[in-house]
């Protein structure tokens, strides 16, 4: 099992050249502790950590409401199915259903 959700971003951390994913209602715990060398950031790398970090952040306070925007589609798409044609196995050849499994099966592998 993972960290409690959400996680957000902390940045300049102690003074010191780096950044931090915590759990969104703790100070304390630390998710993850991105540091790099003094003068990385005069090359833009703390940009680049930062923006990094912030993306990790994204993907993880939005995977599930993700997974359950792609079940409810393949849901919908096989409820149309049974409707128009009486038969649920039509929506296996539909794009989006198969799209949607596809990034599925990827999201929980």
């Amino acid at each position: 099992m993972h960290t409690k959700l959400p996680w957000k971003v902390v940045g300049d951390v102690d003074g010191e050249d780096g950044i931090e994913i915590r759990e969104s209602s703790s100070e304390n715990f630390i998710i993850a502790d991105i540091r790099w060398s003094p003068g990385y950031d005069d090359a833009g790398g703390d940009a680049t950590e930062k923006d990094n970090a912030e993306l990790i952040v994204r993907a993880v306070n939005n995977h599930e409401s993700l997974i359950s925007a792609l079940e409810k589609i393949i849901e919908m798409n096989v409820q149309y199915c049974i409707d128009k044609y009486g038969d649920a196995s039509k929506a296996d050849s539909m794009g989006c259903v198969v799209t949607a499994r596809e990034a599925l099966a990827k999201a929980k592998s």
